[in-house]
């Protein structure tokens, strides 16, 4: 019955494991590919009259880094830019609570 079988599938025409190589469709075949850019699908938003950037920053910290953080956001601050300030569970509440109340 194996042998039988194995036979069976050696000369099926319609074997999934035969070797036989792939034809290229007919329609690919006759035209020289042309690229497809992601760029030339893209359609660009106008600009603000303003040709600073608006960038997004995260900025995060642990214990004993609440003044680094005021440092580093002093040093990145610009009005248009927008900020998130992180300090992870093992910053002490007064820590966060200094970082809140920074004004300056």
């Amino acid at each position: 019955l194996l042998i039988f079988f194995t036979l069976l599938t050696c000369f099926n025409s319609k074997n999934p494991f035969s070797k036989t190589p792939l034809k290229p469709s007919s329609s690919t075949h006759n035209k020289s590919p042309t690229p497809q850019f992601v760029e030339s699908k893209m359609k660009i938003s106008p600009t603000l009259n303003n040709p600073v950037p608006r960038i997004a920053y995260l900025i995060s910290g642990s214990r004993g880094d609440g003044e680094s953080l005021k440092r580093t956001l002093k040093a990145l601050y610009h009005p248009l830019n927008q900020y998130a300030l992180h300090l992870d569970l093992e910053a002490p509440p007064p820590e966060r609570m200094d970082l809140v109340d920074r004004k300056s």
